[in-house]
């Protein structure tokens, strides 16, 4: 089937037992080692497992904001980043109200810093593809606060630079065209089995496997956010074709 990534149980145990090995030897539970024991364990089934270590992800995640605002004060880039991340790791376990909290808080600090940094002239503001994660997340934030073109707008500011793949999915879904949601899909597939990327790859910013698995929910073809959100799909697609 176009659409299935085919995981390998063996390489994902190896990495739940590379990151207990690290902590054994006295390695900080940091957010994305806690992300990767999440995102391993949900794939491999244990999705109870996972989600209390993506629950620790968004904890080390939040006390990373506190520090963040302290340095930078609270409407900021750094700070909006990172509430992005922690709103795209709720979004794994099903906490949908409180994500669009975190994703509107977000959004809001977003077009501050933007409107600011543009009047400033700065290089955030006049080169977007020159920082991709401010963009990126920003998209994410309106997409699933409901500003589909607003993330639309976003992703053009980015000029087609690889990564704003909500603005994609938005753009998509306010012409109704599954078939475009399709595409993005298999290009997300290709880039995943290309570079033969693990699941908690999040630290690139288009984290192509969140987006693989939202893309499969708007198409209502089995995603792993299925286990924890029983909406069902924007459209109805084979799983054939």
């Amino acid at each position: 089937m176009w659409w299935e990534i085919k995981l390998n149980s063996k390489r994902l145990k190896k990495m739940i037992e590379e990151e207990f090995d690290m902590l054994s030897k006295g390695y900080f539970l940091h957010d994305l080692r806690a992300l990767t024991l999440g995102r391993a364990y949900m794939y491999l089934g244990e999705y109870e497992e996972g989600r209390k270590y993506i629950l620790k992800c968004i904890e080390k995640r939040r006390e990373l904001v506190e520090e963040v605002k302290v340095k930078y004060g609270y409407e900021s880039d750094s700070v909006a980043i990172n509430i992005a991340r922690i709103a795209k790791h709720m979004r794994w376990i099903g906490e949908l109200e409180q994500m669009k909290e975190e994703f509107a808080e977000a959004s809001r600090i977003f077009g501050r810093v933007y409107e600011k940094k543009r009047e400033e002239g700065s290089v955030l503001a006049l080169r977007p593809w020159g920082h991709s994660d401010f963009y990126v997340l920003w998209a994410t934030a309106e997409y699933y606060t409901g500003n589909l073109q607003k993330a639309v707008e976003i992703k053009r500011l980015m000029e087609g630079r690889r990564g704003v793949i909500p603005g994609g999915f938005a753009e998509c879904i306010l012409k109704k065209d599954p078939e475009g949601i399709k595409k993005i899909m298999s290009n997300i597939i290709g880039v995943i089995k290309e570079e033969k990327m693990p699941p908690d790859e999040d630290e690139l910013v288009d984290d192509p496997w969140h987006w693989y698995e939202e893309g499969k929910k708007i198409l209502g073809l089995p995603s792993i956010f299925d286990v924890y959100d029983k909406s069902g799909p924007l459209f109805e697609c084979s799983s054939e074709k």
